[in-house]
This record gives C-alpha cells, structure tokens and sequence, in this order.
C-alpha cells in the first residue's frame, strides 16, 4: 500500500444455536435473533474488537442465514431449533 503500510483481512466464522422443547418455533427463534442483535451491537459499539484491530480497521458481521430445524432427529425427542450462522468480518491496516 505504499510507506511501510499493510492491510490484513480475515472472517471468523460464528454460530447461535437455540433449541426449544416446545412446538413454537418463534420462541428459539427470537432468542437467537436477539443474541444476533447483542452480537451486531458488540461489534458496531467496538471497531476495534476488544482492541484486537488497529488504524484503519473495520468490522462487520457478514453472511447471516437463519435455519429453522425439527429440535432433533429421533421422533423421540420433541422440539424447535434454529441456527443463525455469520462471520465477523475483519480489516486491519497498520504501519509495518
């Protein structure tokens, strides 16, 4: 980049999994939408992660899906799942 300087990215890849041994979907699934919402908020309030990036950094949470799953795979066992995957995705530039 020019006078010592260089970029760094990398993408930490997360998971929320709630289960629920109810029949209501929405109960697991407002529980791990709002874990998502602390998560976003953690990352958005803090730019540098906890002091982990430097100058010129920048993080933000990327790929978000929400999966909505049978709570397991036995007919045994009753429930409601979700599963909300992202990434933190990170770019770091300092002076070397």
């Amino acid at each position: 980049l020019g006078a010592h300087r260089v970029q760094e990215a990398c993408t930490v890849p997360c998971y929320i999994d709630c289960w629920d041994g109810g029949d209501d979907m929405s109960v697991p699934r407002k529980t791990a939408l709002a874990i998502l919402d602390g998560a976003m908020a953690l990352v958005n309030n803090d730019v540098t992660l906890g002091g982990c990036l430097l100058a010129g950094r920048f993080a933000t949470l990327t790929d978000i899906a929400v999966t909505q799953l049978p709570g397991g795979t036995d007919d045994a066992i009753n429930g409601r799942r979700v599963v909300v995957s992202f990434k933190v995705s990170c770019t770091n530039l300092y002076q070397s």
